[in-house]
Parts: C-alpha cells; sequence; structure tokens
C-alpha cells in the first residue's frame, strides 16, 4: 500500500513539475518584475547591505514562484498579479517597514 501511494506521489510531482517548466512569463510581466526590483533600489533604497534581497532572488527565485502559482491556479502563462507572490519571497529579506509598503 505505501510503494502504491509513494508512486502515485512521484507521479503527481512529476506531472507537476512538467507542468511548472510549460508555463510562460511573457514580456510585460517580466518587464513589471524588473520594474519591482528598481523601485526597490531607487525609490526605497535597498541594496546588500540593508536586505537579503540579490538579482537571484527576483530574476531566478521569483519567476519560479510565479510558474508555480500560475501551475496552481491551472494556468499556463504568468500573469501581473502573479508579482503579488513576491511578498512571501521578500519577508525575512527586506527591512520591515519597506517590506510593508510593496
Amino acid at each position: 500500500r505505501d510503494h502504491k501511494v509513494l508512486q502515485n506521489g512521484a507521479a503527481e510531482l512529476q506531472k507537476a513539475t512538467a507542468a511548472h517548466a510549460a508555463v510562460t512569463v511573457p514580456l510585460p510581466v517580466r518587464q513589471l518584475l524588473l520594474k519591482v526590483l528598481q523601485q526597490l533600489v531607487q525609490k526605497h533604497g535597498v541594496n546588500q547591505k540593508n536586505s537579503l534581497l540579490t538579482d537571484r532572488t527576483f530574476l531566478v527565485k521569483a519567476l519560479r514562484v510565479m510558474r508555480a502559482r500560475a501551475v496552481l491556479e491551472g494556468r499556463q502563462e504568468c500573469t501581473a498579479e502573479d508579482i503579488n507572490i513576491l511578498t512571501f519571497l521578500t519577508t525575512f529579506r527586506l527591512p520591515e517597514g519597506i517590506h510593508a509598503k510593496i
């Protein structure tokens, strides 16, 4: 019985992984993500000394999390609303006052 549960779980994981890889992020959504990063740096003064935010966080991890949200909502394309998921990535990476504003 346990073996069958593991097989089903593995199959579901493979399915979710394939769906994640197939999700596209349109250029306007990518541009919006870059704009958010620019705003954090320029408007709020976020830098390596006052935060744990790096380009990698935004340009790699953020896209992965946005794609995962699209998969969970049954979509094959990210939308601008997926940017809202960034609050989960920035909770402990930004100073509290700045995080509260985004």
